[in-house]
């Protein structure tokens, strides 16, 4: 799964933020023109959808 992120990443640039328990690979930070951000999960899958979600009204693919 990673590396379809990371090569999405390098190719169209944005963000992507994972949200994992464990975190499997370290692959925090650029990638080309695009930047990931990891995440250890820390509470209910709503919880942490709303918290990245909601400021910026994104759309998160499962």
């Amino acid at each position: 799964m990673f590396s379809t992120v990371v090569q999405r990443l390098h190719m169209k640039g944005g963000v992507a933020v994972t949200v994992e328990d464990p975190i499997e690979q370290q692959l925090s930070g650029a990638h080309g023109d695009g930047y990931m951000f990891q995440f250890r999960r820390a509470g209910s899958l709503a919880d942490i959808t709303s918290r990245f979600c909601a400021p910026c009204e994104c759309r998160p693919i499962w």
